[in-house]
């Protein structure tokens, strides 16, 4: 009986800590299936998290990557519109650069046919210029002095005057120097008759008692016969009326420096010398030449 109890209770404790071991194993298991539950649900979330981190990091990347290609985009078309304004400004700087040598050649195309001109071109001291074989212009320095003469002359200032005269002979003869050195000459434009030229500066030579300049200046006179200075067509010869001052001074200054005969011979040498007017009867200067003399309040002394 006691082995029986004995045995029971074996069976017994037995029974309790299978039981109880199977209800721990249970539990066990359950604890361990919530615990896998829990594992796999926090696997899921940190699984979440991080493919939402990766995803993050791609579209990260993405974002920038978009960024960085439009901004490389946005650089590249920058530079290629700023290449083809390059180019623009390339052509027209060209353009330009052309238009400039075009100008800068006919500029120096003109250059050079004014300097062709220039060279072929002569000024002279009374105004004019000679330019292709033409004398142009007036002989306005001349025409603005010559009546100065007149002026002084009225005012008494005989030295005045006389300066201006030797100013005058110097410019008249520097001008038909030029002229008659060119080979052929066209004449146009005003200027004084060379004859008058002369008896003008005589006259105020004579008044300033210049007679050795007055005798210089009235042979110039007379040397101009035919001289090429005025129009073709008004060539002037000493037996004119031009050339009555000439004569008259010549005699009134011969006269002066007491050289009476050759003042006389001078008078007499008038009977042969006639004013030559073209068609018309030549007319004795004698007569005019001491109609002057008178005029001039001047008689000839006898030797």
């Amino acid at each position: 009986m006691q082995n029986l109890w004995n045995s029971l209770e074996s069976v017994s404790r037995w029974s309790f800590w299978t039981n109880s071991f199977v209800a721990l194993f249970g539990v066990a298991a359950a604890i361990l299936g919530v615990a896998a539950l829990l594992l796999g649900r926090r696997k899921d979330e940190l699984s979440e998290i991080a493919t939402n981190e990766a995803n993050s990091a791609r579209d990260r990347v993405i974002a920038e990557t978009k960024f960085e290609t439009a901004k490389a985009n946005e650089q590249a078309q920058i530079a290629h519109e700023r290449s083809i304004e390059l180019e623009n400004s390339n052509l027209i700087l060209k353009k330009e650069v052309l238009t400039l040598q075009k100008e800068s050649d006919e500029l120096k195309k003109s250059d050079m046919e004014l300097k062709g001109k220039t060279r072929s071109t002569t000024s002279l001291p009374d105004g004019r210029v000679i330019a292709g074989g033409t004398l142009q212009g007036d002989a306005v320095v001349l025409i603005e002095k010559i009546p100065m003469l007149d002026s002084f002359a009225n005012q008494k200032r005989y030295q005045d005057a006389f300066l201006l005269a030797k100013e005058i002979v110097e410019i008249f003869e520097a001008s038909l120097a030029k002229i008659q050195a060119q080979a052929q000459v066209t004449i146009l434009g005003r200027t004084y008759n060379p004859v008058d030229i002369y008896s003008v500066c005589a006259l105020a030579a004579s008044h300033a008692a210049e007679s050795q300049k007055v005798l210089e200046w009235v042979r110039r006179g007379f040397e101009c016969e035919n001289t090429v200075y005025l129009r073709d067509d008004r060539l002037e010869s000493k037996h004119s009326r031009h050339a009555l001052p000439l004569y008259a001074l010549e005699i009134i200054e011969n006269s002066r420096l007491g050289n009476y005969a050759q003042a006389q011979k001078l008078l007499k040498d008038l009977d042969s010398e006639s004013e030559v007017t073209g068609g018309s009867p030549p007319i004795p200067l004698k007569p005019l030449v001491l109609k002057l003399l008178e005029e001039w309040n001047f008689r000839v002394p006898n030797p």
